[in-house]
């Protein structure tokens, strides 16, 4: 039994380890258009996967494997390479109760940190140290693709000549470095 207060204003939430949770805008009927036509989809560490079903009452509803695994250092987010609901779809990922986020990754690509959540206009990714909230924006595609969330993750700078015999770390002036970022 778990007893916590709570005002009349708020509702405490409970969620397994490993909850994943899809919300989107408020619709009055299933193709209503909204002007902010997004999916929000709330994870939690642990291990679990989920079939998203988009049901717009004209099309044959189709559905999107979503899984979540690891814990508060290092999460991992994926999607399967099911059609999302006739292209694109605009998603955020709320990665709840991580320590200190560094480093997301989408597909092994490091994404760019924005302050907050307003900012994110483009794909990438902002932490809120208060709620220990990781939002990560990206377009879900036709394709399998991979979000990795940690608090460990470093991104390397991998530097070799463009000489085809040289793989030196430093390059002579003449010779021009081909850089790579890996995490």
């Amino acid at each position: 039994t778990i007893t916590r207060a709570a005002s009349l204003g708020s509702l405490p939430l409970y969620v397994r380890a490993g909850a994943i949770i899809p919300m989107g805008p408020t619709k009055l009927y299933a193709d209503q258009p909204v002007s902010n036509d997004y999916t929000e989809i709330h994870v939690w560490p642990g291990t679990n996967s989920f079939a998203l079903y988009d049901d717009d009452s004209l099309i044959i509803a189709t559905a999107k494997t979503l899984a979540v695994s690891g814990n508060a250092q290092s999460l991992t987010f994926t999607t399967g390479d099911e059609a999302p609901f006739g292209g694109t779809l605009d998603a955020f990922v709320v990665a709840h109760a991580m320590s200190n986020v560094t480093a997301v990754t989408l597909n092994g690509a490091p994404l760019p940190r924005f302050a907050n959540r307003a900012a994110l206009t483009t794909n990438g990714w902002c932490y809120d140290t208060e709620t220990k909230r990781a939002t990560i924006r990206f377009a879900m595609g036709q394709a399998s693709q991979t979000i990795s969330v940690g608090s460990g993750m470093t991104s390397r700078r991998t530097c070799t000549c463009r000489r085809a015999a040289s793989t030196r770390t430093a390059c002579s002036t003449s010779a021009r470095p081909v850089c790579t970022s890996q995490n």
